[in-house]
């Protein structure tokens, strides 16, 4: 994201010139980076109307599987892309969790005391509502496959 730079600006030398220069160019890279992915993606896409009726339900899939013709390399493009979406999780996790402790330990916030203290208490309690949470969310998905 671009606000973790913002984290390590207290270390650089010359912060005022050499951050601006680290996120324009950050943004630059992987725009430029998502741009030739898209072109690239949408020249595999063989029929739309058939992408989008897949038995899996995920389109990506079915255009992976067709532009490689195997299922071994679809599995690993496929895997790819999933550790890239946990990563890019923990990291939004991560950037929204620091920004919400900054703002409520300056007043910018509603409620500021509730969310600018943490405790072993509440910390035990984020871990234990984020693991009902994913039980719940694995039980759902399964119900949901056996359904259909």
């Amino acid at each position: 994201m671009l606000t973790d730079p913002l984290v390590l600006a207290e270390e650089i030398k010359d912060a005022s010139r050499v951050l601006p220069l680290s996120m324009l160019w950050t943004l630059i890279l992987n725009g430029t980076t998502g741009l030739i992915m898209l072109i690239t993606y949408a020249f595999c896409v063989y029929d739309i109307d058939a992408v989008l009726k897949d038995q899996t339900g995920f389109p990506f899939i079915s255009v992976f599987l067709h532009a490689t013709q195997s299922v071994r390399a679809t599995t690993a493009m496929t895997s790819l892309i999933l550790v890239l979406q946990a990563c890019s999780a923990i990291s939004n996790v991560a950037t929204t969790s620091r920004q919400l402790y900054a703002f409520a330990r300056d007043g910018g916030i509603p409620f500021p005391s509730f969310f600018a203290k943490v405790t072993m208490a509440s910390l035990s309690r984020g871990i234990r509502m984020r693991a009902r949470s994913s039980i719940y969310h694995r039980t759902a998905d399964h119900n949901y496959r056996i359904d259909r």
